[in-house]
């Protein structure tokens, strides 16, 4: 099921000649913690509790966490992630 979910992503890459990378980021209950780097496009699966603990839990999942991400981008595009309070305050902005 997820094979079929990236190559649907990647062919809406091509149909629509997307030629940056794509970063997708899953919250997932079925899946473990992992990632994959194809056809630039990196996918990062993060296990989360299920919709019925989050239901039942004021619909919050605990795993606001992201340091696993941000450290899989860090390594695989070999950046420097800045936190927004960091670039509003030295005036950098993407153009």
């Amino acid at each position: 099921m997820f094979s079929l979910y990236c190559s649907n992503i990647y062919n809406l890459k091509k149909k629509y000649n997307i030629n940056c990378y794509i970063i997708i980021i899953i919250c997932s209950d079925k899946l473990d913690d992992d990632y994959i780097f194809e056809n630039n496009i990196l996918y990062i699966i993060k296990k989360v509790n299920d919709y019925n603990y989050q239901y039942h839990n004021n619909g919050t999942d605990n795993n606001f966490n992201y340091d696993k991400e941000y450290n899989i981008i860090n390594k695989i595009f070999n950046m420097k992630l800045l936190e927004y309070e960091q670039i509003k305050s030295t005036n950098i902005y993407c153009l």
